[in-house]
């Protein structure tokens, strides 16, 4: 909650001084608001509420607002302090979505958000499984601020 020019973004990495050397954005990516409403109106009948990935439905579209809504929503702030931009995108577990539908996203030919949005540095995908965060990064290969994050696993294995 370190406020930004009246923006809050959800991380800042500081150097020593504290100057910002970073900015980190999260988006969470739920589940569509059809099944999600589903889901609770089955919990409130007491009846089992069982969730799969629909593969008729198409993440890769709203998936792809999402991270676009954030890098629009922090363009003129990057522009200004000319620093590194991740987008963070967590998958939680009822929106199953993979990092093979975030890397369409951003390096699809035709709509890819990497050639759109040079400020932003990279996307970094991530997922819970038992208590673990497991993390993917794609770097944006046009970045005008480069931040290199590494793969990983928390707490480590």
């Amino acid at each position: 909650d370190y406020a930004v020019d009246k923006k809050t973004p959800d991380w800042c990495i500081f150097d020593d001084k504290p100057t910002i050397i970073g900015i980190v954005e999260l988006t969470n990516f739920h589940i569509d608001r059809i099944t999600e409403t589903e889901i609770k109106r089955k919990i409130a009948e007491n009846l089992m509420a069982v969730f799969w990935r629909d593969g008729k439905k198409d993440n890769v579209e709203r998936l792809y607002h999402c991270i676009r809504q954030k890098a629009d929503a922090y363009h003129a702030l990057i522009d200004k302090l000319r620093t590194p931009y991740v987008i963070s995108v967590f998958g939680e577990f009822q929106a199953s979505i993979d990092f093979d539908e975030v890397r369409h996203c951003l390096f699809n030919e035709e709509i890819g958000l990497f050639e759109m949005y040079p400020d932003v540095s990279g996307v970094l995908y991530f997922q819970e499984e038992s208590g673990r965060y497991f993390f993917k990064y794609a770097p944006n290969p046009q970045a005008l601020h480069i931040l290199d994050l590494p793969d990983g696993v928390f707490p480590a294995l």
